[in-house]
C-alpha cells in the first residue's frame, strides 16, 4: 500500500497486481463445501495460544487478553504439554489483583470504542472487560507457573447482580479494579469494582462477583485449583462478604420461577391488581358514558408485542484465550438487544441501564453455533423498565436448541407516560 501511496504522489505508473495479490489472498482462504466440516474441526484443535491471534476484540479485553499471552509464554512457553498440575499452594489476593485504567476523558480513539450514538457509555462493552479481567484474575491465580505442566480452562460460569449507582459519564476516566474473594475446591470468585476517578476524589458507581470454574482441557471436568491465603484484615472482610453473599444467591435461586417455585403473595396480588385495572379500562372503553371524570386512563401495551428476536452466528473473531465464545461477548449481546427492545417500548426514548440481574451460564456456546436472543418486556413502573433476554443456542448439525442462559435488565425511560401498562396476556 505505502508503494502505491508513493506511486501516486510522484504521479508514477504502477501495476496493482505488483502491490496486492488478490488471486493469492482467495486462494488462501476459499474453502470447498466438502472441506468445510473438516476445516472447523482443524480450527477448534488448534492450541489455546492461537486463540490470541484469532480474536479481534478491542479496548480493554484486547489488552488484558495480550497480557494473559505475555504471561502464558513465559510461565509455559511449551503449549504442547499434556501433564496436569500437582503441586498446589495458597495464593493471597494481592498476588493475582489487577486494575485496569480507562481514561475516557482523554483519549479519544479509547473514547470512541466506548460511545454509542447518543452519547452514552457501551455497557455491554463494559461487560465484555469485566469478564475478560475476572478471566485474568483467575488465570494468575490458579497457574501453577510450571513450565511442564498445563493451565486449566476457566469459564464463567455465574454472574452476580451489576447494579449501577449512578450513570457514567462517557468522558470520565474509569478504573476496573478486580481480584480473588473467595477459592472453592475448583471455582473462585472474584469480585470487580468499577471507580469513576475525578479530580480530587474516587466515586465506586459498581460491583459484582463473576464465579468462574477451571476445567481440564482434555475432559472438561472441574479440577483442583490452588487456595486462597488471607493475609489482611481487608482479605478475610471480602471473603465473609462474598460467603453471606453467596448463602443469599443459593436462597434466592431456589425461589425463582425458572426452580418451578409459585408466585409469591406479593406477586400474586400485584397479579391481580393489574387484572382489575385492565377490567375497569375495559368496562370504560366499551360504555364510556359510565366512567367517571376521577377515573384514570391507562395506555395497555400486551407483553407479546414487545418481543424482539435476533440470531448471531459465533464466529472465531468472538472467542476467549481458551478457544470459546465468552461470556462477555453473550453479556454484551443480551444487552443490545434489551436496550433495543426498552428504546421501542418506550416508543423511541433512549433507555438508559441501572442494573442486571444474576446469571447463570447453563451451557457453553462454541463456535460456529447459532446464538438465538429473544427479548420482552415483563415489567414496568415508575419509568422503571425490566426487560427478559432469553438465550438458546443450536448447532447447525443438529435440528434442536438448547437453552444456555436468561439476562434480566432494568432500564429508566425518562419522560414516559406514568399512565403507560403492561398487560400479561398468559401466566
Amino acid at each position: 500500500i505505502s508503494r502505491i501511496l508513493k506511486g501516486v504522489n510522484k504521479k508514477k505508473s504502477f501495476n496493482i497486481r505488483s502491490s496486492i495479490s488478490i488471486q493469492s489472498t482467495l486462494n488462501r482462504f476459499y474453502i470447498e463445501p466438502r472441506d468445510l466440516k473438516k476445516a472447523s474441526q482443524k480450527l477448534l484443535k488448534r492450541s489455546p495460544k492461537h486463540a490470541f491471534k484469532v480474536s479481534s476484540r478491542q479496548g480493554v479485553t484486547a489488552q488484558l487478553w495480550e497480557e494473559r499471552r505475555r504471561l502464558t509464554e513465559s510461565w509455559k512457553p511449551d503449549s504442547t504439554v499434556t501433564a496436569p498440575q500437582v503441586d498446589f499452594v495458597s495464593r493471597s489476593p494481592s498476588e493475582s489483583r489487577s486494575v485496569v485504567e480507562l481514561n475516557l476523558r482523554d483519549d479519544l480513539k479509547l473514547r470512541d470504542q466506548y460511545i454509542n450514538p447518543y452519547g452514552h457509555l457501551r455497557y455491554g462493552k463494559l461487560f465484555e472487560d469485566m469478564d475478560a479481567l475476572a478471566s485474568n484474575v483467575a488465570f494468575k491465580h490458579t497457574s501453577d507457573r510450571d513450565p511442564l505442566t498445563r493451565n486449566p480452562k476457566l469459564v464463567t460460569a455465574a454472574v452476580d447482580k451489576i447494579f449501577l449507582k449512578r450513570e457514567i459519564s462517557a468522558e470520565s476516566n474509569v478504573r476496573m479494579i478486580g481480584e480473588v474473594v473467595l477459592v472453592g475446591s475448583s471455582s473462585l470468585i472474584i469480585e470487580v469494582s468499577l471507580d469513576v476517578i475525578h479530580d480530587s476524589s474516587v466515586e465506586r458507581v459498581l460491583r459484582s462477583q463473576f464465579i468462574m470454574v477451571a476445567l481440564d482441557r482434555p475432559s472438561n471436568k472441574p479440577i483442583r485449583i490452588n487456595s486462597l491465603l488471607l493475609d489482611s484484615e481487608d482479605a478475610k472482610h471480602r471473603h465473609s462478604l462474598a460467603l453471606e453473599l453467596k448463602e443469599i444467591r443459593k436462597a434466592e435461586r431456589s425461589h425463582s420461577l425458572w426452580n418451578q417455585a409459585p408466585p409469591t403473595d406479593e406477586e400474586r396480588d400485584e397479579l391481580h391488581r393489574i387484572f382489575l385495572e385492565y377490567r375497569q379500562h375495559r368496562r370504560h372503553a366499551l360504555k364510556p358514558s359510565e366512567s367517571s371524570s376521577s377515573s384514570t386512563s391507562f395506555s395497555y401495551v400486551p407483553m407479546e408485542s414487545t418481543c424482539l428476536r435476533t440470531i448471531i452466528f459465533c464466529e472465531p473473531t468472538a472467542r476467549n484465550p481458551s478457544g470459546e465464545i465468552f461470556g462477555g461477548f453473550l453479556m454484551n449481546q443480551g444487552f443490545l438487544l434489551a436496550f433495543m427492545t426498552a428504546c421501542e417500548f418506550g416508543g423511541g426514548v433512549i433507555a438508559e441501564f441501572v442494573a442486571l440481574e444474576d446469571i447463570i451460564f447453563k451451557a457453553p456456546v462454541n463456535i460456529g453455533d447459532f446464538l438465538k436472543l429473544s427479548s420482552s418486556v415483563t415489567y414496568f413502573q415508575d419509568g422503571y423498565c425490566q426487560v427478559e433476554v432469553l438465550a438458546r443456542k443450536s448447532d447447525p448439525n443438529a435440528p434442536s436448541d438448547v437453552f444456555t442462559n436468561v439476562f434480566n435488565f432494568t432500564f429508566f425511560l425518562p419522560n414516559v407516560h406514568h399512565s403507560l401498562r403492561l398487560l400479561p396476556e398468559s401466566y
